[in-house]
């Protein structure tokens, strides 16, 4: 080192060289703090942004599961409502016109039996 052009010009300029020296040391440690503070910050927002994101996940995963559990909800809801209907509309039906349901039953029946045959 000492045969480069900086280090002829340093030894014949000790207190030059003494000053790099000292600059050298002193400047080692705030160096190595930064780099430490920047890998560790690196490290944070790596880690950080894993997390965010599987909250992130969590929340849609969430949402999703509501959304779905009332889409259930509801189609349960129009069901029951439509058989209720169905079943009410029947047995009125039934009651008041037994004839006409019967005779609603036997072209519904023979309608399928001739569309069976055709086929």
């Amino acid at each position: 080192m000492m045969n480069t052009r900086i280090g002829q010009y340093l030894s014949s300029h000790p207190f030059l060289a003494l000053t790099v020296l000292l600059f050298s040391v002193m400047a080692a440690l705030p160096i190595g703090l930064f780099l430490t503070f920047a890998l560790v910050t690196i490290i944070m927002s790596v880690v950080a942004f894993v997390f965010f994101e599987a909250f992130l996940l969590f929340v849609g995963g969430l949402t999703l599961l509501c959304v779905l559990s009332g889409l259930a909800f509801f189609s349960l809801i129009v069901s029951c409502i439509l058989n209720a209907f169905y079943i009410t509309i029947s047995n009125i039906l039934n009651h008041y016109s037994p004839r006409l349901t019967k005779v609603m039953y036997y072209k519904l029946i023979s309608t399928y039996c001739i569309c069976n045959v055709r086929t």
